[in-house]
């Protein structure tokens, strides 16, 4: 989501100095089937408050999310010897 937010900001938004996204997971529903994540980004820069509006609305718009929320995720593991 951060580097969804900082592209957009390449584009055509503000002056950003530094981006940081926490990503906080509420796992008392997991074994009933929702995996609930939030993320919270703080934006250092000369930004007014409709940019961050604009930022907000991109970070949710976010590829990655769609991904997690839209299809369904299959993981492969594996583990390898190292040499």
């Amino acid at each position: 989501m951060g580097i969804t937010v900082n592209r957009k900001h390449d584009l055509k938004l503000g002056q950003v100095v530094h981006i940081e996204v926490d990503v906080e997971r509420d796992a008392t529903r997991e074994r009933a089937g929702s995996y609930a994540l939030a993320t919270a980004q703080r934006i250092r820069g000369a930004m007014s408050g409709a940019q961050l509006g604009e930022l907000l609305a991109v970070a949710e718009k976010c590829p990655v999310g769609k991904l997690m929320t839209s299809v369904k995720t299959t993981i492969s593991a594996r583990v390898e010897r190292m040499v």
